[in-house]
């Protein structure tokens, strides 16, 4: 299922094998995704949701901003980013 602040990993494209969050929906084909570096907040990139591979929940405090349409940085996504993969190493 995906929503607001899931993360995911790209699996095809210029992108594969790298993770992200999703920081817009579109409709039930594209979502939009942010790593806080090279894709930021501003300027997301659409991907379908087929390309992407669901690793669970995101970080619940981004999550619960961007459900409520509040402003979510890119220090914010980037740090997240980083501390679920570090999480996703010790699995």
């Amino acid at each position: 299922q995906m929503r607001l602040g899931t993360y995911v990993c790209a699996t095809c494209g210029r992108d594969a094998n790298k993770c992200f969050l999703v920081v817009g929906m579109l409709d039930e084909a594209f979502v939009l995704i942010s790593d806080g570096k090279s894709r930021k907040v501003q300027k997301p990139k659409k991907k379908k949701i087929k390309h992407l591979l669901v690793l669970g929940d995101g970080d619940k405090e981004i999550t619960e901003m961007l459900q409520n349409n509040q402003a979510v940085t890119n220090k914010q996504v980037y740090g997240a980013i980083k501390k679920l993969n570090a999480n996703k190493g010790e699995e």
